[in-house]
C-alpha cells in the first residue's frame, strides 16, 4: 500500500533519526535545514535551537571559518569532499571528526549541501597510543641491540687503551734510557693518535646510534658509510666469537635517502639474530651482500646457520613471535625493524627462495649529493 505524502516525510525521518551517526543539510546560504537525531545530539541542542541557524552561532570563528570554506568549495565545484577536522562541542570538548560531504539539488530549494559525521576522536587517540608504544618498542629494542653487543664495544674500546699504556710505558722506558729522539717520539705520536682516532670512532658511532632517530630529518647517506658505522659496534663482537665476518659487492658511491640511524638499527638487530643463529655452527659465517641497482639498493644480511624453517616464515615478523628460548629474545626486534624499512620507504623481507637464511633489506637509490650538502652519518 503506497504511503501518504505525511506517511512518507514522517518515514523517512524516522529512518534518518535511526542512523548513528551526524546527518546534516544546508542551504546556499550555510544554514542547517534538515538533521537527525544524532546531529542535535552531538551539537547539544534541540531541533528548534538549530534549525535556520549557521556555524557560526555555535562554534569559534575560526572553527566556523573552516566548515564555511569546506562547504563553499563542495557548493562550488559540486564535488564530494571527505574531510577531518575538529570541533568543539557544546561541553567545550575537542573531537576529531571526519565529515563527508556532496551536493544534492532539489527541485524546490536548489542546491543543498548534504554532510555525515563520523566521529574519530577515540580513534585517533588510539592511534597516538599506538605510535607511542610503538617508539617505545622501537627505542627498546635499539638498546636491547646495543646491550646484546656491550661485551664486544667493551672490547673494542679496552684493546686501543691497552696499546696507548704500552706506548706511554715504552715512552717512559726509551726517556729512562737517555735514548728519546726525535724520531722515537714521531713514531709512537702517530701510533697514540691512530689509537685514539680508533676510540674516537667508536664513541661518536655509539652517540650516533643513541640518538633519537624519530626526530632526526632523512639525509643523502652513503651505503658504505652506514655499513661501516654498524661494523664499528659489533664487528669486533661477532668476530671474537670466532665468527666468519665479510662484506661483499658494492659499498662505496651508492647514495640512499634515509635516516641512518635507524638503518643502522636495523642491520644491527639482523646482524645480532644472525649471531645467534650460527652459535652452534662447526663454521660460523656471517655475510653482508650489497646489491645496487639503477633505483634501489638491497643490504642482504646472511648466515650459516640452520635457516628459518617454512612452517614459520609466514610469523617471522609478527610482534613478540619469537624462536629463542624463553628469557633469550622479545620478540619484537624484526617487527620494529620492518616498520622502521618502511619508514624510510623501503622494505625488509625475508628471502625464501635460499636454503640458508638471507634477510632483505631494500632501500631506494638516491643521485650523489652536492658538494655543498651533507651527507653523513
Amino acid at each position: 500500500m503506497a504511503l501518504s505524502d505525511a506517511d512518507s516525510s514522517h518515514f523517512l525521518r524516522s529512518i534518518i533519526d535511526s542512523v548513528a551517526d551526524p546527518i546534516f543539510v544546508k542551504d546556499r546560504d550555510h544554514r542547517w535545514v534538515e538533521f537527525n537525531r544524532a546531529f542535535c545530539e552531538l551539537m547539544g541542542h534541540p531541533r528548534e535551537r538549530l534549525i535556520g541557524k549557521s556555524d557560526y552561532e555555535f562554534f569559534s570563528k575560526q572553527e566556523a571559518d573552516v566548515f564555511w570554506t569546506m562547504d563553499d568549495a563542495v557548493f562550488r565545484t559540486g564535488k564530494e569532499n571527505l574531510n577531518e577536522e575538529t570541533l568543539t562541542d557544546a561541553r567545550g570538548v575537542t573531537r576529531t571528526i571526519s565529515t563527508k560531504k556532496s551536493v544534492f539539488v532539489d527541485p524546490e530549494r536548489g542546491p543543498v549541501l548534504v554532510g555525515v559525521i563520523r566521529d574519530i576522536t577515540e580513534l585517533r587517540e588510539a592511534e597516538r597510543r599506538n605510535l607511542e608504544m610503538s617508539q617505545h618498542l622501537a627505542a627498546a629494542a635499539k638498546f636491547a641491540s646495543l646491550g646484546e653487543m656491550a661485551a664486544g664495544i667493551a672490547h673494542e674500546i679496552n684493546t686501543p687503551l691497552a696499546i696507548m699504556q704500552g706506548l706511554a710505558d715504552e715512552l717512559l722506558d726509551i726517556a729512562e734510557d737517555g735514548e728519546l729522539g726525535l724520531a722515537e717520539v714521531v713514531r709512537i705520536n702517530e701510533e697514540m693518535s691512530r689509537t685514539v682516532m680508533r676510540v674516537s670512532k667508536i664513541i661518536t658511532g655509539l652517540r650516533a646510534f643513541a640518538r633519537d632517530g624519530r626526530k632526526e630529518e632523512p639525509a643523502v647517506v652513503g651505503i658504505e658509510e652506514i655499513v661501516t658505522e654498524t661494523l664499528e659496534l659489533c664487528g669486533m663482537h661477532l668476530r671474537s666469537r670466532g665468527i666468519d665476518l665479510h662484506v661483499t659487492g658494492r659499498l662505496g658511491g651508492v647514495w640512499v635517502r634515509c635516516r641512518a640511524v635507524q638503518i643502522v638499527q636495523i642491520l644491527l638487530n639482523l646482524l645480532n639474530n644472525a649471531r645467534d643463529a650460527v652459535a652452534s655452527c662447526p663454521s660460523p659465517r656471517i655475510g653482508i651482500d650489497v646489491l645496487a641497482a639503477e633505483e634501489r639498493v638491497e643490504l642482504r644480511v646472511l648466515d650459516s646457520g640452520p635457516g628459518v624453517p617454512p612452517e614459520l616464515r609466514e610469523r617471522i615478523m609478527e610482534p613478540f613471535f619469537t624462536t629463542k628460548p624463553v628469557g633469550s629474545g622479545t620478540g619484537i626486534g624484526l617487527s620494529i625493524a620492518r616498520s622502521l624499512a618502511a619508514d624510510n620507504g623501503g622494505e625488509l623481507r625475508l628471502d625464501e627462495d635460499r636454503a640458508e637464511t638471507c634477510f632483505v633489506l631494500v632501500l631506494p637509490r638516491v643521485a650523489a649529493p652536492s658538494p655543498d650538502s651533507e651527507a653523513s652519518l
